[in-house]
């Protein structure tokens, strides 16, 4: 089987030939939509598990204190580290998604309010030009 991962602007950032049971990461190039193609050669089926891990989630802490030598305690402490970094980043990128909702939302009261004064502008004229009308044509039927 073979994994191929297309990013966004749909060059390939991965590929692995010969991926029968194995686990594998790689770091985006882009942000954005990525696609995952599983190619097989077998005519048979082939069941498939995937598990996306984002963020602090894919760091091999194990790998990490043995390449930095930490104790056990110092290990701690970096994930507790890298957990409150990645809660800091979200909430960052929620306050600016907050933001930009909170102007769409104001844009769009402001659009409401305008369409609201024309449309009773309109109405205004036309009941004007209605009310004129209608005395003018009364006048003449009377008149005649």
């Amino acid at each position: 089987m073979t994994v191929r991962i297309t990013g966004p602007s749909n060059e390939v950032e991965y590929v692995q030939a010969d991926a029968t049971t194995s686990k594998f990461g790689f770091a985006a190039k882009d942000g954005g939509t990525h696609r995952v193609c599983f190619t097989s050669q077998a005519n048979s089926a082939r069941q498939i598990e995937l598990e996306f891990l984002s963020g602090v989630d894919t760091t091999d802490y194990s790998d990490l204190a043995r390449k930095e030598h930490l104790k056990p305690l110092e290990l701690q402490l970096r994930k507790m580290e890298d957990r409150v970094e990645g809660i800091h980043k979200e909430m960052l990128y929620q306050r600016e998604r907050e933001e930009k909702h909170r102007d769409t939302n104001e844009s769009t009261n402001s659009r409401v309010m305008w369409f609201s004064i024309l449309t009773i502008a309109v109405v205004l004229f036309t009941t004007t030009f209605q009310v004129q009308h209608l005395h003018a044509y009364l006048k003449r039927i009377k008149a005649l």
